[in-house]
């Protein structure tokens, strides 16, 4: 991979059309429904071995690459010059305009789903400590961890944006490989009986853990794309996303579950995203067949609803899942089933926020 030809840190070009990131926020949150999807079979132990097992431990395991691929975009898009034009406050109207929206009416809306749907009760003073924890329901902590990031990315931009190419890419790495550095150290923790906790995390603190892929985006986008970078990428996906699929079906060594604990922040999960990126930065390059018409078009559209397809897949899977495969939990779900029901939840889930967006009350939100 080489450098972009310009190193001038203020040059302000407008950011062009981008398939590969459009494909790329595609892929993330198809990653996230997978997981979600898999989740009843990767934690029934009694069903490994089985042909659904190994299909949901790759569904599970392969996709770890999911949140930091999306923070990973967010900084190639917002770490650049053109997205800071007009200073903070511009930076913050544009951004939070959306954003806070979002996350007002999903949260009620899932506290609704909570109590109307699934009979839950809610208790005011435990939905506030779920509010700050970021647990109000499965995944949503994700509208938080954004936030935070949207918040400090303009203090990120001013703090390097005198940098060359170069020193940015070199300060990402840094900070996500002190991520990872941080997760190994708790893993050691863990493996040695150490007590102790890292800390619970609040909305507060989420996007925290997150800077170094952030910056990392968008460090990666002034860098051109070439075969050899390509390459590179595929190699480190294949790696990546098959040792943390080892990780959940099988038994790898202790040193890997102790040196890479299982999760986002996971040196192996980091070499996927990284790859991900660089292979499709050169597979959706501008000017190739994968980059215009149709197949362009598609991206464009798909990409621009992740955001609604993360707020309504939650919903969709709860209530396909009871009409598809209602014995999920119970374990008699064959691997067809799974397969038929990721595909079902994601066809449904992007039409929906396909059709939210043409709604102007709604299309804030999505």
């Amino acid at each position: 991979m080489t450098e972009s030809s310009t190193e001038t840190p203020d040059t302000q070009v407008p950011a062009p059309r981008s398939a590969s990131i459009a494909w790329l926020r595609v892929l993330a949150i198809s990653g996230v429904v997978l997981i979600h999807v898999s989740g009843a079979v990767v934690v029934r132990p009694d069903l490994a071995g089985t042909p659904v097992y190994a299909v949901a431990a790759v569904m599970n395991g392969a996709t770890r690459f999911c949140v930091p691929l999306f923070v990973l975009v967010s900084g190639a898009l917002l770490l650049r010059p053109s997205a800071m034009n007009g200073g903070m406050s511009a930076f913050y109207r544009k951004r939070l305009a959306r954003l806070i929206p979002a996350i007002i009416v999903w949260h009620l809306v899932y506290l609704a789903f909570r109590r109307f749907v699934r009979s839950q009760r809610l208790d005011f003073v435990d939905v506030v400590v779920q509010v700050l924890g970021g647990r109000v329901y499965t995944a949503l902590y994700f509208f938080w961890l954004i936030l935070g990031l949207y918040f400090v990315a303009p203090l990120l931009w001013n703090a390097c944006r005198d940098f060359t190419s170069r020193q940015r890419l070199n300060l990402a790495l840094v900070v996500l490989a002190l991520t990872c550095v941080w997760q190994s150290t708790l893993g050691i923790f863990v493996w040695q009986g150490v007590e102790g906790s890292p800390g619970t995390q609040t909305i507060w603190t989420l996007w925290i853990p997150y800077v170094g892929y952030f910056l990392l985006g968008g460090a990666l986008r002034e860098l051109t794309p070439t075969l050899r970078s390509g390459l590179l990428g595929l190699g480190l996906t294949i790696v990546g996303a098959g040792v943390t699929t080892w990780q959940v079906y099988g038994d790898p060594p202790r040193a890997v579950d102790v040196l890479a604990p299982f999760g986002y922040w996971s040196w192996f999960v980091a070499a996927t995203t990284v790859g991900l990126w660089l292979a499709g930065s050169w597979f959706w390059r501008a000017g190739t067949l994968a980059s215009r018409g149709a197949v362009g078009r598609t991206g464009d559209l798909l990409g621009s609803l992740t955001l609604g397809v993360f707020a309504v897949h939650l919903i969709v899977l709860y209530f396909v899942q009871g009409w598809l495969t209602p014995g999920l939990v119970e374990g008699t779900v064959r691997a067809p089933a799974l397969l038929g029901l990721a595909a079902v939840v994601l066809v449904l889930s992007w039409t929906i926020a396909w059709v939210m967006s043409l709604i102007p009350g709604l299309r804030r939100i999505v």
